[in-house]
């Protein structure tokens, strides 16, 4: 695989960053990208932010210096799966209502996706649940968000991830709050982030470019490696964050190529 042929979609944490400190080697293999004028997105399950916003986060922890335009979202996948379903007639939209648990990104492309938010089921009835991380989620939203799964509504995880790094340690991700509903529901979400492979696809379209140009750089063998795989393109597994190759036989995927870190993905460039 020649690097220099390739286009990257690249991972956030883990893989740029583990909570507010820079994963050594990353900013200096953005740099390289950039000199050398291989384009690249990055390609994120996170749902708290809005591409400029996750733009400044990623600068201010890293030193580097891009662009919102540089960015596609677990959100982005979700307002196209969305607009799919109801263009099908999987999804009927009878009240118009929504209930969702996250962040003001994630609320905001909900209604922009013509949903009207609530916060009682009981009295406003929902056609859809959408969870997102919200890192101060609480019982009592569970309990609104099973109601109404139980009661008909579409139920949409914008990520799996059941953890992610930070600066402590591994902390509970989207994907352990969607667990806790399907739980208690006993059903399961359409999950619109990785390892969907509609988030490679919808982030392609955005660049212009086709799957056989593509290379996926992540460390989570779950949502990254996966991702690509299901999309049918080569993966960079960079042992930076959630998983090791010990793992690789525990989720069954093979990536293109497995390094430790930027120094020896650099020292094969």
């Amino acid at each position: 695989m020649n690097l220099r042929d390739k286009v990257f979609l690249i991972d956030l944490d883990g893989t740029m960053y583990r909570g507010g400190q820079p994963i050594e080697g990353a900013k200096e293999f953005i740099e390289r990208l950039i000199q050398e004028n291989i384009p690249f997105l990055f390609v994120t399950n996170n749902a708290m932010r809005k591409h400029q916003a996750a733009a400044d986060n990623l600068n201010k922890i890293t030193g580097l210096n891009v662009e919102g335009s540089h960015f596609y979202t677990s959100v982005d996948t979700l307002r196209f799966i969305l607009s799919e379903d109801l263009e099908s007639g999987k999804l009927v939209k009878q009240t118009g209502n929504a209930y969702v648990i996250g962040m003001d990104y994630l609320k905001d492309q909900v209604i922009e996706a013509g949903f009207n938010l609530v916060e009682n089921v009981d009295q406003n009835p929902c056609d859809i649940v959408v969870v997102g991380l919200d890192q101060e989620v609480d019982y009592h939203q569970f309990i609104e968000a099973s109601i109404a799964v139980q009661r008909g509504a579409a139920f949409y995880l914008t990520n799996p991830d059941v953890q992610f790094p930070s600066e402590r340690g591994f902390v509970p991700g989207a994907g352990a709050i969607g667990q806790v509903i399907t739980a208690a529901t006993r059903i399961a979400p359409t999950v619109c982030g990785k390892p969907n492979a509609l988030i490679i696809e919808g982030a392609l379209a955005k660049m212009g470019f086709s799957k056989d140009r593509a290379v996926f750089l992540g460390d989570n063998l779950m949502t990254d490696i996966s991702a690509a795989e299901n999309a049918g393109i080569d993966a960079i597994f960079i042992e930076t964050g959630v998983h090791t190759r010990d793992n690789l036989a525990e989720f069954g995927v093979t990536p293109t190529l497995v390094v430790e870190n930027y120094e020896a993905l650099l020292s094969i460039w």
